[in-house]
């Protein structure tokens, strides 16, 4: 199912960029059928990879209808687009790249409809800032809870914030931490 819905996505994106609905029934079935990545609908352990493009591609086309939209509408465009990019973030790593994606496919399809180049990625770089700001948000939330350099200290060597607050959370008792 998620596979289905996976390529249904990807032909509505491939509509949307190439302003054709024959080459996005063909993108769609071409995902749909074509066997260079099986994982994801073969076995269930490949279910991430499915979800991550599910929920990236969903976001673009939320930010794609979001262009067109005012007012509130576009609010909720934005905030769909916004969580999706969430939603791929935290499916896997890979999805750090979505607000990429949907900063291309944003400028093509301004350049599409008829703005110049320069105006064209300044438009997708304006509409795609909450995506970033969700990537923001991402790293600095990886930062806090999963720090990199040793098991539970920030750059610094000293407890990360995240492990602070876990340490309050198991023990609400304790005055000081670390």
């Amino acid at each position: 199912l998620l596979h289905v819905l996976c390529s249904l996505l990807v032909a509505l994106l491939a509509r949307r960029l190439s302003g054709q609905d024959s080459v996005g029934a063909l993108a769609g079935l071409f995902f749909a059928v074509h066997p260079a990545h099986v994982e994801p609908v073969a076995f269930i352990s490949g279910r991430v990879d499915a979800l991550v493009a599910s929920f990236g591609v969903a976001s673009v086309l939320a930010l794609l209808v979001a262009r067109g939209e005012r007012g509130p509408v576009r609010l909720v465009w934005q905030g769909l687009g916004c969580a999706a990019a969430v939603g791929a973030m935290l499916s896997k790593e890979i999805g750090v790249l979505v607000p990429g994606l949907v900063f291309l496919c944003l400028a093509w399809d301004a350049r599409r409809s008829g703005a110049p180049w320069r105006r064209a990625i300044l438009s997708g770089l304006r509409e795609s800032a909450g995506a970033f700001g969700v990537l923001l948000l991402y790293f600095g939330g990886r930062q806090v809870f999963f720090p990199a350099p040793g098991a539970g200290s920030d750059w610094s060597g000293g407890p990360s914030l995240g492990g602070r607050l876990l340490t309050l959370a198991g023990n609400p008792g304790r005055a000081s931490v670390g």
